[in-house]
Parts: C-alpha cells; structure tokens; sequence
C-alpha cells in the first residue's frame, strides 16, 4: 500500500489509521484555535443582536403570520361565515334555517375567540422574544453590581 505523507492520517495496511506526526501541525491547530477564538466566537457574539433584531425577528414574525393563518385554516372561521344563511342537512323551512343560523353563530363566535386567543399568546411570545436579550443583560447587571 501506497503512503501519502503530506496528509494528516494515513491508513495502515491492517487499517489501524496513524497520524503524521509533523512539527507544523501543532502550529497550524494553535493558529486554528486562535482564529477561531478571536474571530468566529467573538464574532458570533458581537453579531448576535443585530441578528437577533433583524434576521431573527424577521423569521420569527414570519413564523407567527404563518401560524396565524394555520390557525384561521384549522378554525374554519371563513367556511363556517360563509355558510351563515345556507340551512344544514338540506333543512330548507325556516325552523331550520333559524336553527342553522344559531348553530353558526355560536360556532363563529367560539371560534374567533379561539383565534383572537392563539394571535395574543403569539403576540406575547414575540414581545418576550424582542425583551428577552434586554432582560438577561439586566439581570446579568444586576449580578455584577451586587458582587460590587
């Protein structure tokens, strides 16, 4: 078997894997870690809230307007108001139409409270999503001074 020298691990002809054992190497990983430390971490921290406020928000109102329609498509709240005047089961006279119209209304009504319900809980949890960085730098600072 053929063995490559300038790759990190080489295969052993019992295919037990060996590394290369290389002065640079250990240079390359320090300089790695200190890259990534120093750019990619610190980075990723001081981009987090413009993410947060932005891209972040961004989704996350997508995800509640998307849930706001699923719930008005799950709750029927259109069908059942378009049908308010049709009478059910093919009950044509007016007891029927009048029990119709109840059964509806109430159904509406039920239901659109349901709805307006789902849209305030995912109303509070976008709020709490907006005040939540804000709240734990406070809290962290309220630490900090009482170590003080």
């Amino acid at each position: 078997m053929q063995y490559d020298n300038t790759a990190f691990f080489n295969y052993h002809k019992n295919g037990i894997i060996k590394a290369n054992k290389k002065e640079g190497m250990t240079q390359n990983i320090f300089l790695s870690l200190i890259k990534f430390t120093a750019i990619d971490l610190i980075g990723e921290l001081l981009y987090f809230p413009i993410w947060w406020y932005s891209v972040g928000a961004k989704k996350f109102a997508l995800f509640f307007l998307q849930q706001a329609v699923s719930a008005q498509r799950r709750l029927g709240v259109g069908v059942w108001a378009s049908n308010l005047f049709k009478p059910m089961y093919a009950q044509a006279d007016w007891q029927g139409k009048l029990i119709s119209f109840i059964i509806r209304i109430f159904q509406i009504i039920i239901r659109i409270i349901a709805l307006v319900i789902w849209l305030v809980l995912l109303l509070i949890a976008f709020i709490i999503w907006l005040l939540a960085p804000l709240l734990i730098i406070y809290q962290i600072y309220r630490v900090l001074i009482n170590l003080a």
